[in-house]
């Protein structure tokens, strides 16, 4: 059931910022760059590989998600801090790198120019998005015990 709610409740979370985003005059193009996508949610992943090994990645992982038994729930919590905190820092190594990319561009057409800005904020939006719409609300509900 908890695994239910948390994907419920992240989905509703995704589609109330995505009809702002479209009301506002948003077009769905600028969201799809699957170089950001690749980066923030794999960079989080090798993190927690290199801290916690395979085994205890996917230990946690499961007991994160409902899966598993949540034996130490300490070590589940210090578990989502660090996939939160990589999330961040995973976010802000795409912004940079899109920004780098954007550089390359500088001669070139000011609409190539707005692409690329709006590439690099995307990855940063996606990190955001990813630890603090998803893996907070996933902490507090395992540091309630519930």
């Amino acid at each position: 059931m908890k695994l239910v709610s948390l994907a419920f409740g992240f989905a509703l979370y995704a589609v109330v910022l995505l009809l702002g985003f479209f009301y506002n005059g948003g077009h769905i193009w600028s969201l799809l760059h699957p170089g950001e996508w690749f980066l923030v949610l794999f960079g989080p992943l090798a993190c927690l590989l290199t801290g916690y090994g395979f085994c205890g990645t996917l230990r946690h992982f499961r007991a994160a998600f409902g899966s598993g038994v949540p034996s130490d729930l300490a070590g589940t919590e210090r578990f989502l801090s660090l996939w939160i905190a990589a999330a961040y820092g995973t976010a802000f190594i795409a912004f940079i790198l899109g920004l780098i990319l954007t550089m390359s561009y500088i001669a070139g057409e000011l609409s190539m120019i707005g692409a690329q800005i709006v590439r690099s904020l995307n990855g940063l939006v996606l990190g955001v998005l990813l630890a603090e719409g998803l893996l907070r609300p996933l902490k507090h509900r395992i540091a309630a015990g519930k």
